[in-house]
């Protein structure tokens, strides 16, 4: 939800709709890491590296996902390099959070590299209840619990924020505006413009109703 918001911040115009649609997208490659649970479902065993809590949680995965995303974010007209790195931290968070996790074995951030697991020395996260556990009083006290760790960030992402203004952030521009005296032929428009003042260099109007009306 975080790197959504942080990615939809870095445009200048970003709709409230799609804001909240590029929070619940990247919310869900989050997840993504968690995709191993169906291989398991289908028989493979759950201790190698495409079992649960394997290889889809490396450090390296949520890399190479990133650069894949952000090529494709090229093609689609959006910031390669920011979408690029937005997606590479919202997965490889999976894979750190769970190294902070109290249960569970140690999670191959640098895998293909190294097979080796890792986890912090400060496991304070609950372990996430699984299927049944969520309807237990445990399952739901580590669900409570993992929503109060999480809360002040969803309460940033989620407040509601002032509409950006249009042009926010973009150069001065003169945009001459349709509507002047300008009904003489091409060479007579000359004499209808503005004349330039001598003493303070300003642009004085050469008659009662100035012939261009500009907004900037």
């Amino acid at each position: 939800m975080l790197t959504g918001q942080l990615h939809g911040a870095g445009a200048v115009h970003h709709p409230k709709r799609q804001r909240y649609i590029a929070i619940a997208l990247f919310a869900a490659f989050s997840l993504l890491p968690d995709a191993d649970l169906l291989l398991a479902c289908f028989g493979v065993h759950d201790a190698g590296a495409v079992g649960h809590r394997g290889a889809s949680h490396s450090l390296v995965t949520a890399l190479m996902i990133g650069v894949a995303c952000g090529y494709f974010a090229r093609r689609m007209g959006l910031a390669p390099l920011r979408t690029a790195v937005a997606i590479t931290i919202a997965v490889g968070s999976h894979g750190l959070l769970d190294a902070l996790g109290e249960g569970g074995r140690g999670i191959p951030l640098f895998w293909p590299i190294t097979t080796h697991r890792f986890m912090f020395p400060w496991r304070f996260l609950p372990d996430a209840p699984r299927i049944n556990d969520y309807l237990s009083k445990d399952g739901a006290f580590r669900l409570i619990s993992e929503f109060c760790y999480f809360l002040p960030m969803m309460a940033y992402v989620l407040w509601p924020r002032r509409p950006a203004r249009p042009g926010a952030g973009d150069s001065p521009v003169l945009t001459v505006v349709k509507g002047g005296r300008l009904d003489t032929p091409a060479e007579g428009v000359a004499a209808t413009l503005p004349a330039a003042s001598a003493d303070s260099g300003s642009f004085v109007a050469t008659d009662s109703e100035s012939p261009l009306r500009s907004s900037g």
